[in-house]
């Protein structure tokens, strides 16, 4: 599923991927493709999380010189995406 949702919706091909144990309210997996590595996160839907402010609230707080997230626009030009019930989006990750 991960390896589908990352080519169908970023155009990735993944190498290797992995769940990790920690993630604050999140399913969250560190991707390898040949392009680097990537955060890919699928929030849980609840009141803590605000998938469509987190990404746009990370680019203020970078322009303002503060280390954060660097969130990955998906094929569709947006930063948060679908897959049936389940949202994702896509950090890169040094």
């Amino acid at each position: 599923m991960i390896k589908t949702i990352v080519k169908s919706k970023y155009g990735l091909d993944v190498l290797k991927y992995k769940k990790l144990s920690v993630g604050a309210s999140s399913n969250t997996y560190i991707i390898y493709t040949d392009n680097g590595k990537y955060l890919l996160k699928n929030p849980f839907i609840n009141e803590v999380n605000n998938t469509e402010l987190e990404p746009k609230l990370c680019k203020y707080l970078h322009a303002k010189g503060l280390p954060v997230s660097e969130f990955v626009k998906n094929l569709d030009g947006v930063y948060v995406c679908k897959d049936g019930e389940d949202i994702f989006h896509m950090q890169k990750r040094s």
